[in-house]
């Protein structure tokens, strides 16, 4: 397998992880997405402004090599994509995004990982249950959970937007494995 490689955007960029660990990155720097992919793995991961990847899947032929589906929480459809085979990547997107977000990563590691890419309940095509009870944070989570189980996994990397990591910081702590 080659090694995937990344160039973030033109402007400098801090990759933040919620452990506390970050590392600087010049303007049109390349970084491995092995080095991101850990720094999520360790903690989660942030970052400013999208990936333009240089390996994979074809970023303009992701949207078309996706598969769609729905995974039941509590009632609550769930929509998410996936594509690829091997060790489970969740994505989380923030706010006012959707799981289209995170294309630029999915394409960089479909080769060797089952990428999935949620749409949290009140976006795109997952329902939108009214009240603001059903949006508290541990609904948000039993969604990711549900999505996890529906797809047969019992662990996953979770990566989630600067809108979205608490979200995953509840799951990590509250939820078994």
């Amino acid at each position: 397998m080659t090694a995937a490689r990344a160039t973030l955007p033109d402007t400098g960029t801090l990759v933040h992880s919620v452990d506390g660990s970050s590392f600087g990155v010049e303007p049109n720097q390349e970084v491995g997405v092995k080095r991101l992919l850990l720094t999520a793995a360790i903690g989660g991961l942030c970052l400013a402004g999208p990936i333009a990847v240089s390996a994979g899947i074809p970023v303009d032929e992701l949207y078309d090599a996706v598969e769609h589906g729905y995974a039941d929480s509590d009632g609550v459809r769930i929509h998410y994509v996936t594509l690829g085979e091997g060790p489970l990547v969740l994505f989380i997107h923030g706010f006012p995004d959707q799981w289209y977000a995170w294309r630029y990563q999915m394409a960089a590691l479909a080769d060797d990982h089952q990428v999935v890419a949620i749409s949290q309940r009140g976006y795109n095509r997952s329902d939108k249950p009214t009240g603001v009870e059903h949006y508290d944070i541990e609904h948000l989570t039993g969604d990711v959970a549900a999505v996890i189980r529906h797809l047969g996994g019992e662990s996953a990397v979770i990566l989630a937007m600067i809108g979205a990591v608490s979200c995953r910081g509840s799951l990590v702590s509250d939820t078994p494995r």
